[in-house]
């Protein structure tokens, strides 16, 4: 997304792809122009249908192994849209959305860390003009970084799964995480 220092180019849709969200935005504007009552309760269903989606995917990655970088990376996409689908409608939901918003952002905000660990461990792979020594000192000490923030994320997302099942108690519950 324009601006999201994390984002990258596997964040953004494939050409002639729209992200998800743009359908239900699309289907917002047409239900604008019906009648006032209708168009409230016709939004509030859209936008409900989206967020449910969002948390679905969020829940569908939640018990992913920590250990596994491209499906912690994934899950960190899915809180992303979370927390864009909640700030797009926290209008119609208020407080709800926008802390359905601070949830997914703190959850994206970790997994990033746990990502850039992972990155700079791939870069380690690659380093040139450092010794075996000095590779392996500067690889073990990413290893444990790395599983440092694994532990904290998976007790951040038990934490905030819990969360956002109190937020949305008509959703269906999250399978626990590990």
């Amino acid at each position: 997304a324009p601006g999201d220092a994390g984002a990258t180019q596997a964040d953004a849709p494939a050409p002639g792809k729209r992200l998800r969200l743009e359908k239900y935005l699309a289907r917002l504007e047409r239900r604008v122009s019906r009648k006032k009552k209708a168009k409230r309760r016709g939004a509030e269903a859209l936008a409900r249908r989206a967020i449910g989606d969002a948390l679905d995917d969020v829940r569908a990655l939640a018990a992913a192994d920590p250990g596994d970088g491209a499906a912690m990376h994934a899950l960190r996409i899915r809180f992303k849209r979370l927390r864009y689908s909640a700030e797009t409608f926290s209008p119609l939901f208020g407080e709800r959305a926008e802390r359905t918003a601070k949830s997914a952002s703190r959850l994206q905000r970790r997994l990033g860390q746990l990502h850039d660990v992972d990155e700079a461990l791939a870069q380690m792979r690659d380093a040139e003009g450092l010794s075996p020594d000095e590779r392996a000192a500067v690889t073990d000490a990413l290893g444990a970084e790395r599983a440092r923030l694994a532990h904290k994320a998976t007790e951040e997302l038990t934490h905030e799964l819990q969360t956002l099942a109190a937020l949305w108690p008509d959703e269906p519950p999250a399978p626990p995480p590990g």
